[in-house]
């Protein structure tokens, strides 16, 4: 095959053909030629995944320098504290910057024991020890599921062997962590256990567990009754739970579930408290009490003199008087007194209030709005009562009636078969046109031919030598005459192809 003939050739077609019709072609060449880029480009791009996230500035810079150095495509993300590589570098990525200790989150580890030196005195040592637990006590915690960022800090005294053990201060911990979600009393507990035993001498009592928000999440020593923030909150969504599935069960056997919406916001006190209250009383009727004070006062008296007492005045209880026979009298008198003080009743009474009653209750009630006339008045003390409605508290109850939405459950699609997909139909349709090209243009060759065939044979039957005319019917003006007409005849219906003849017909001549 002669490539550079059969490139010639291709040439003079193409110039052959009609100007509308190269054009056309062009267009559709290049379209074609544009979404087999495209698709080519959709299924050969690399598909990117995201294996660091989290990172300071300064390690993502340091990963992303030391990823490059190994011809390892990367592209940031999350405004530059992701990285992400190739599905198939992924794996590899991690290695190698794992291999070069990355990232380390601000973070130091074991490679500060190769600052050490000769000259560092006990103080420094102890202090470098003590920043290396901490850091790998926060590492170990964010390797907890749910768990973003932590950061342990210890307030461990320093040993004397001059004081005595128990006046010794013990050992502190406070933790920080902020997470994705709230964490329950027993994960908060099982950061407790971790960092208790991680410590020496360090009581769980003694480690303090803060969220991002500032939250104490362990019990400790504090006012709310010993319960963590995630307790009271479990405690206060399990009351408001159980008070809107009360008056929706209560409601709902009137105007059926479905047509009644409760929402309860309860406030609760967690502040554990108590009250000491002494008062004093009277000992009850038929009861003496408790002896406080007697007091006895005794009067005795002796004498000669009349008998009898003296005018005006009665006998003394307790005096005794003795007279002779005789008219002279010798009186002896005694006088006693006696008094007696009770004690009054002390009564001492105290109250502790036990941590989450009910500091404020808000319920909202909405009934569907139906044929059916609802009260609100009569549905108000409804819910009131069954609430424990105390307006010493402010509580709010409030009922309306509303339209409820119906909304028709939409169907569920199935997934789209795979040709169905855009990148297949666009595909799929460049294919056609690229067929339907090919086709027409096919098409449209063998109707030039034919034509070429016919008029060739009409200019050869023109042409023929006399004696060869002889033999037809028509005189040579008459076929002359009918080339011409067939001629214009062709030039007035298909003017392309009628172009195309005269170009081939030039073709041939110069050559």
């Amino acid at each position: 095959m002669n490539i550079p003939v059969q490139i010639s050739r291709l040439t003079e077609k193409w110039e052959q053909q009609a100007p509308q019709w190269r054009q056309r072609f062009t267009f559709i060449a290049a379209v074609s030629v544009l979404v087999l880029i495209g698709l080519l480009y959709i299924a050969f791009r690399p598909n990117y995944v995201t294996v660091f996230h989290g990172l300071t500035l300064e390690d993502a810079a340091a990963v992303t320098a030391e990823l490059e150095s190994s011809r390892i495509p990367t592209k940031l993300e999350n405004a530059g504290t992701a990285i992400a590589v190739p599905r198939k570098y992924a794996d590899q990525a991690r290695l190698t910057a794992a291999a070069a200790g990355l990232p380390r989150s601000g973070r130091v580890g074991y490679e500060l024991f190769n600052k050490s030196s000769f000259s560092m005195t006990e103080s420094e040592r102890a202090l470098q020890q003590q920043l290396l637990l901490e850091e790998q006590l926060a590492l170990t915690i964010k390797k907890i599921s749910n768990i973003q960022d932590a950061e342990v800090k210890l307030a461990l005294p320093k040993e004397n062997i001059f004081l005595d053990p128990k006046r010794q201060t013990v050992p502190t911990a406070s933790v920080w962590i902020k997470s994705s979600t709230l964490l329950d009393a027993s994960q908060v507990g099982g950061l407790v256990h971790l960092v208790s035993r991680a410590v020496p001498n360090l009581d769980p009592e003694n480690v303090t567990v803060i969220d991002a928000d500032g939250r104490v999440l362990n019990s400790g020593n504090d006012p709310n009754g010993g319960l963590s923030y995630s307790e009271q909150q479990s405690r206060q969504q399990a009351l408001q739970l159980e008070l809107e599935r009360s008056i929706t069960t209560l409601l709902g056997q009137i105007f059926g579930e479905e047509n009644v919406a409760v929402r309860v916001a309860a406030e609760l006190d967690f502040t554990q408290r108590s009250t000491e209250t002494v008062r004093f009383e009277a000992p009850g009727e038929g009861e003496e009490g408790l002896i406080r004070q007697i007091e006895e006062l005794s009067d005795y008296y002796s004498g000669e003199g009349t008998s009898g007492a003296a005018p005006g005045t009665d006998t003394n209880p307790g005096e005794v008087t003795q007279s002779p026979a005789g008219g002279s009298s010798s009186t002896t008198s005694e006088k006693r007194q006696r008094k007696i003080a009770y004690e009054l009743d002390e009564i001492r009474e105290t109250i502790i209030y036990a941590p989450g009653a009910i500091k404020r209750l808000s319920v909202s009630v909405i009934v569907n709005e139906t044929s059916r006339a609802v009260d609100t008045a009569k549905v108000q003390a409804a819910v009131q009562a069954a609430v424990g409605y105390d307006a010493a508290r402010d509580d709010v109850v409030s009922v309306q009636t509303m339209s409820f939405a119906n909304p028709e459950t939409p169907p569920v699609e199935a997934a789209p078969p795979w040709y169905r997909s855009m990148a297949v139909q666009v595909g799929i349709g460049a294919l056609l046109a690229l067929i339907a090209l090919l086709a027409v243009r096919s098409i449209s060759r063998r109707r030039q031919q034919a034509l070429l065939q016919e008029l060739q044979m009409a200019q050869v039957a023109a042409t023929v030598e006399p004696e060869q005319k002889e033999e037809l019917v028509e005189p040579p003006e008459d076929k002359a005459e009918s080339l011409r007409k067939h001629l214009e005849r062709v030039a007035r219906q298909k003017p392309e192809d009628f172009a195309f003849l005269i170009r081939t017909w030039l073709n041939e001549e110069s050559r």
